[in-house]
């Protein structure tokens, strides 16, 4: 597990590094974030870019969870927008994968490495880091991090298969306040519609379900 918090030292980094990582970002020692202008990530295209508003909107000192950094672009978008997020938990092993949502996108340990570094690095430049806490494992062994009730919103885009999204979304259900933001992206995807109907009519979820962008969302 790998909390990103104020401090983001060049032995957290470096030590993290596989063999035959290709570059290096300098690094900013320092602590004080006045030294570096942050990234913006305000006006960017992200997946969560439909559902910002709507966690904007859904109350004070909010605790959420992204299932899937990748490149941290959602992530970050969170953590600048939605200043009434004080914390957010970021679940993402960084493995090599094959993608079968939308098509097959394969990713070997060379660019998955790259998408890690990537990551850490905007989300420390991002100068929210300190809200902000990565757990680098599965996203199912991930839920034992968290009690039952107590996250105000969740964003799923971990997931490579309609049976992956079926089992995270049984793990981190329970795991919601009444009223909680349960929300997904790639809902364009066949697999992901039959994985959410499933669920829902398993549950007897009624409540009105918005989909937009291929983002889905509806309050547990």
């Amino acid at each position: 597990m790998v909390a990103i918090r104020d401090t983001y030292g060049r032995e957290t980094w470096i030590d993290r590094r596989r063999n035959g990582f290709p570059t290096e970002f300098p690094l900013n020692e320092s602590k004080d974030l006045s030294e570096f202008e942050p990234y913006d990530f305000q006006h960017t295209y992200p997946d969560i870019r439909s559902a910002l508003l709507a966690i904007c909107m859904h109350g004070e000192n909010l605790v959420g969870v992204e299932l899937g950094v990748a490149y941290s672009h959602s992530t970050c978008a969170i953590l600048q927008v939605c200043k009434n997020v004080s914390k957010l938990y970021g679940i993402d092993a960084w493995e090599p994968y094959t993608d079968r949502i939308g098509g097959k996108m394969v990713k070997d340990r060379k660019s998955v490495d790259w998408m890690r570094e990537q990551a850490l690095h905007f989300i420390h430049y991002s100068g929210e880091s300190h809200r902000c806490e990565i757990l680098e494992m599965n996203t199912l062994k991930a839920k034992e991090y968290f009690a039952n009730g107590v996250l105000d919103f969740i964003f799923c885009d971990a997931h490579l298969s309609k049976q992956q999204l079926l089992d995270e979304m049984e793990a981190y259900y329970p795991k919601m306040k009444k009223g909680a933001l349960f929300m997904g992206h790639d809902y364009n995807d066949r697999g992901v519609q039959e994985a959410v109907d499933e669920f829902r009519i398993k549950h007897n979820i009624t409540n009105r379900m918005g989909v937009y962008d291929a983002t889905f969302i509806w309050k547990v």
